[in-house]
């Protein structure tokens, strides 16, 4: 690994890091803001986001969005625009699991888990990369899980929503 901190080019780019108020997200926003980058960190949990991007400091910021919902997206895309400047990088991060197996899984648990696991990850990506389109530049990483390739026993919707993010990822 290379000693440099900014050897990613990214000093002065912004990068938003969808489910970022903790675990892989917070950590993902943390190592970016370390390269240098201009950091967005967008959870549901609006305050937990903001905490995050205190603590992290520098040119990071927190805001609440639920990115099942086509509007939130839309609405924390221009808050991101608006405070930190054009969108260069996605990190597609943002999930959950309701455990069960897949003949007692209730229709809402299916759809609850479709729409933040895999239709986020578009709407994310359509909005997010809007500015990256406009400059011929940027990157999109969407996290998904093995869980797309072996199935885990109870996960239910989940193996499937992560199945899709690896086929929404090749097609975008």
């Amino acid at each position: 690994m290379n000693s440099h901190p900014h050897w990613l080019g990214l000093d002065g780019r912004v990068c938003v890091v969808t489910g970022a108020a903790s675990g892989i997200g917070l950590a993902t926003a943390q190592a970016l803001a370390a390269a240098g980058a201009w950091v967005a960190l967008i959870d549901r949990d609006g305050d937990a986001a903001r905490e995050a991007a205190a603590r992290i400091g520098g040119k990071a910021i927190g805001v609440a969005c639920d990115i099942a919902d086509e509007a939130a997206v839309r609405d924390a895309a221009a808050q991101v625009r608006r405070e930190l400047g054009a969108i260069y990088g996605l990190v597609n991060n943002a999930g959950f699991l309701r455990a069960g197996a897949l003949e007692d899984v209730s229709l809402a648990d299916w759809n609850a888990v479709l729409a933040v696991n895999l239709t986020g990850q578009l709407l994310c990506s359509r909005e997010f990369g809007r500015d990256m389109l406009a400059a011929g530049k940027g990157a999109i990483v969407h996290i998904a899980s093995i869980s797309a390739f072996h199935p885990q026993t109870r996960s239910g919707a989940y193996s499937a929503s992560k199945a899709g993010v690896l086929l929404l990822n090749k097609q975008l």
